[in-house]
This record gives C-alpha cells, structure tokens and sequence, in this order.
C-alpha cells in the first residue's frame, strides 16, 4: 500500500514544478515594473528622440556658438 506521505508529496511537488515558471514571470514584471519607473523620464524622453545628456546646453553655451 502507498503511504500516505507519498501521496501528498508528489502532487504537492508537481504543482510546485508547475509554478516555478509562473512565479518567474510575477518576479520579472515586478523587476521591470520597478525600473521603469525609477527611468521613467529617459525611456520617454528616448521614444520622443530628445536625448537631453547630449543636447541639453545652457545659456553661456548658446552665446559662444552665435
């Protein structure tokens, strides 16, 4: 006769081995989740074309290149 413990360990472990990859992807939406928002401003900023780090000047700048 199968013991009991047997029969609850192998289904506990299949559904375990089953949501391994589900709990991947909650972890990875929440790691992205989190660094989209932390760079929010430059990821727009990119998709609009402004690199702000590069053409961004300030006004001594400006008069030294008229």
């Amino acid at each position: 006769m199968i013991q009991a413990r047997r029969l609850f360990l192998t289904p506990a472990l299949g559904t375990f081995l089953i949501l391994i990859p589900f709990i991947g992807l909650v972890l990875w939406f929440i790691v992205i989740m989190i660094w989209y928002i932390k760079n929010q401003d430059d990821i727009h900023n990119y998709f609009r074309g402004i690199n702000y780090r590069v053409n961004e000047y300030n006004e001594d700048d400006l008069k030294e290149f008229t």
